[in-house]
C-alpha cells in the first residue's frame, strides 16, 4: 500500500459540555467522513465510549480540525446510520405506556435563566397526552420549585409517577426508554430522543426566544429534522 493510500484515523475530542453536545457532534464528525474509506474516525474517552460500538473505539489518530455544529447534525440531508456506530435503544426496549419528562435546572440557572421551563408547559403536555398511564422524571435537579409544583400538580395524581435524578447515564437510559420525550430545550434529551423513542417535545415559548438559531428557527418553519420528530408545544 503507497503512503497516499494509507488509512487516516480522526480522533474525536470531547469537549468541555454534557454528553448531548458531544454525541451530537461526534455523530456530524462521523456523518463528515462517512463514505471515505481513507479515513476513519475513533474517540476514546470514557463518557462517550460506552454509548459507542467497539469498532469507534479507539486510542490513536490526528486530531480534528473541522468546525462541528449542532444544528448541521441535525439538519443534514445526509445521514449515517447510527446502529452501526452507537449502542441505540431497540423498540422492544420501549414502553408505550411512559411518557417522558426531562427537566433541566442547575447550571440553566447559573448561564440561561431563559431555558428554566415553566411547570405549566409539562402539564399541559401530559394533559395533552393522557392516555400514558406512567410518567417518569428525570431531571438533574429535583430539588427545583418547578419540579415540585409539577409533582404535586393535579394531573400527576391520577398517574404513575416515578422521579429520577441519579448519574447522567442512568437519567439517560431512562430517558431514552420512554415512548415519546417532552422536555426542557436540552441536547441530553434530544440526544436521549435520538438514541430512543424518536419523539420529542419542546415548548414553542423557548423557540420563539431562540427564533435566531438555525435549530429553532427551522422548527418556527416546521422544517423536519434527521433522526428523530422533534415538534413544538
Amino acid at each position: 500500500m503507497s503512503r497516499k493510500d494509507k488509512k487516516k484515523y480522526i480522533q474525536y475530542d470531547y469537549i468541555r459540555a454534557g454528553i448531548g453536545n458531544n454525541l451530537l457532534r461526534f455523530i456530524d464528525l462521523l456523518t463528515i467522513y462517512s463514505g471515505n474509506k481513507n479515513y476513519k474516525v475513533f474517540t476514546n474517552h470514557f463518557r462517550l465510549s460506552r454509548f459507542c460500538k467497539p469498532q469507534i473505539i479507539g486510542s490513536k489518530g490526528i486530531k480534528n480540525k473541522k468546525k462541528l455544529l449542532l444544528s448541521e447534525t441535525l439538519n443534514k440531508k445526509m445521514k449515517i446510520d447510527l446502529d452501526s456506530y452507537f449502542n441505540l435503544v431497540s423498540n422492544n426496549e420501549i414502553d408505550k405506556n411512559i411518557l417522558g419528562v426531562h427537566f433541566r435546572g442547575t447550571d440553566f440557572e447559573r448561564w440561561k435563566k431563559h431555558s428554566i421551563i415553566s411547570p405549566n408547559f409539562f402539564i399541559k403536555s401530559i394533559e395533552k397526552f393522557n392516555h400514558y398511564k406512567k410518567i417518569y422524571i428525570v431531571t438533574d435537579d429535583s430539588n427545583h420549585i418547578n419540579i415540585k409544583t409539577l409533582i404535586n400538580s393535579e394531573i400527576l395524581k391520577k398517574k404513575y409517577v416515578l422521579c429520577f435524578s441519579n448519574s447522567e447515564y442512568s437519567d439517560f437510559s431512562i430517558l431514552s426508554r420512554t415512548h415519546k420525550i417532552v422536555a426542557s430545550p436540552s441536547t441530553f434529551s434530544l440526544c436521549a430522543s435520538i438514541f430512543g423513542p424518536k419523539d420529542i417535545i419542546y415548548p414553542r415559548i423557548y423557540a420563539n426566544l431562540e427564533k435566531n438559531s438555525p435549530f429553532w428557527k427551522g422548527l418556527l418553519e416546521g422544517k423536519s429534522t434527521s433522526y428523530t420528530k422533534v415538534s413544538l408545544l
